[in-house]
């Protein structure tokens, strides 16, 4: 959550959030860069990532006047980044191997 909403911290409900990820999946693909986006668009979610564990990157949206643009794609080996949240990044490739641990089980 960003600064500008630190009130927030303890609420039982806290609102549209600053930032959502999702991660695809063979049969949610099309719900992720279609219905869930523009939902989340409409409720105006600031920032949206995509992990797509097909191609093996994160892909980073976020909001503007003429809706969601692409800030970023980046793949294992380079760091996605927020602009919502300064100074937050991941590396792609510990997502992704995280993400495979998680279908392990």
């Amino acid at each position: 959550m960003t600064r500008g909403h630190e009130d927030r911290i303890g609420e039982q409900v806290y609102g549209v959030p600053d930032l959502v990820v999702e991660v695809t999946s063979a049969h949610s693909r099309e719900t992720d860069y279609g219905e869930k986006m523009g939902e989340y668009e409409r409720a105006g979610v600031m920032e949206y990532w995509v992990v797509d564990p097909e191609e093996g990157t994160i892909s980073v949206y976020v909001l503007r006047e003429e809706g969601y643009k692409l800030l970023g794609r980046w793949e294992k080996g380079q760091l996605a980044r927020s602009e919502v949240l300064g100074g937050f990044e991941v590396a792609v490739g510990d997502v992704l191997e995280a993400n495979n641990r998680k279908g392990e089980r």
